[in-house]
């Protein structure tokens, strides 16, 4: 049998260990580019074509009440004053084997404020030059 179980996820950018997740998707790792294209020829011949661009996106969905939202619009912040916010960020699902991380990071910009009735999400959007990623399954769990 399986379990997946969120509070076993761990989102860590620089020093801080993320917290607040939205209820929806709270990750989202992708690379910006497929790893190869395809050229095809008139006569119907073809050639697969490496790509090296290796860089890649973190989006991280917290509650609008998470306190992570402050340690993020500061490293926002710090960068955009001194060109320093750039750290590692690695994200471990404990229930299984995925994992994604960057040495590299840096928040794209500040996080949009958006406020309503409702509480909401506030999602945080952080690139690297260098993803490296393992989409991995949940962990048997033995009974």
């Amino acid at each position: 049998m399986q379990t997946w179980d969120p509070t076993q996820f761990t989102i860590v950018v620089g020093a801080n260990v993320i917290t607040g997740f939205a209820a929806g998707t709270f990750i989202k790792a992708s690379f910006n580019e497929d790893a190869y294209s395809l050229e095809v020829g008139a006569d119907g011949g073809g050639c697969r074509i490496r790509n090296a661009n290796e860089s890649g996106r973190f989006e991280i969905t917290l509650l609008k009440s998470s306190p992570s939202n402050a340690l993020l619009s500061a490293q926002a912040i710090l960068d955009r004053q001194t060109g320093q916010g750039v750290v590692p960020t690695q994200v471990k699902d404990g229930s299984g084997t995925a994992v994604a991380s960057g040495e590299n990071v840096w928040i794209t910009k500040m996080a949009d404020m958006e406020r309503g009735k409702e509480l909401g999400d506030v999602t945080w959007i952080l690139e690297t030059i260098r993803l490296e990623m393992v989409q991995g399954g949940v962990d048997d769990i033995s009974v």
